[in-house]
């Protein structure tokens, strides 16, 4: 979690430099530009020190985020959820098999751009740093195996604006990281404040 602290104050003295720089004539806000959630699915490859070919981990996966926006430039603050549906979880649920249940969290800050390709249709694509958790379950200690990185994640939005404020679309995206580099695809919707 601290190395989330040391993320969000580079990116606010980033900022504070930005603005630094700025003509006192012209006077720019940092805006809240939208409000975003989705849900969908992710597969990833975790990379271990036991299993060098690594394992296959597939399930549903929770995003929501925060965009600010100043001029063209766009602020994100993401978080993404994963569970991966292990199969030993689908038996216990029928009476057999062991509690194998890994998941990750991703909080990240990103830094995007905004491409109007129709009145109707944009695109929004964004990169930036945050911190992935992985947690795998331990049965033998009966603890979850807990690690922690600094990841890339690359978003791509493709949205549909709807109505006044409100859009959806679709959401590939990949965190790059050394652990378990994750691909997710997800529907999300937007409401925009601007």
């Amino acid at each position: 979690m601290n190395k989330l602290v040391t993320l969000g104050m580079i990116l606010l003295l980033t900022m504070n430099y930005v603005f630094g720089q700025e003509s006192l004539k012209k006077e720019h806000k940092l805006k809240v530009k939208s409000i975003t959630a989705g849900f969908g699915v992710y597969h990833a490859d975790l990379r271990g020190t036991d299993d060098p070919f690594g394992s296959n981990q597939n399930g549903p996966t929770l995003s929501v985020g925060l965009s600010l926006a100043y001029k063209k430039h766009i602020f994100s603050l993401d978080v993404d959820l994963g569970l991966d549906l292990y199969p030993d979880i689908i038996f216990e649920a029928i009476g057999g098999g062991d509690n194998e249940e890994t998941f990750f969290n991703s909080y990240d800050i990103l830094y995007g751009r905004e491409f109007s390709v129709f009145k109707w249709f944009r695109i929004e694509a964004h990169t930036g740093l945050g911190v992935y958790l992985y947690k795998d379950w331990l049965a033998s200690d009966g603890r979850y195996d807990t690690k922690e990185i600094i990841g890339i994640p690359v978003d791509l939005r493709l949205m549909i604006d709807s109505s006044r404020g409100f859009s959806f679309g679709i959401n590939p995206e990949v965190n790059f990281n050394t652990i378990n580099t994750t691909y997710m695809g997800s529907m999300v919707f937007q409401y925009r404040f601007n």
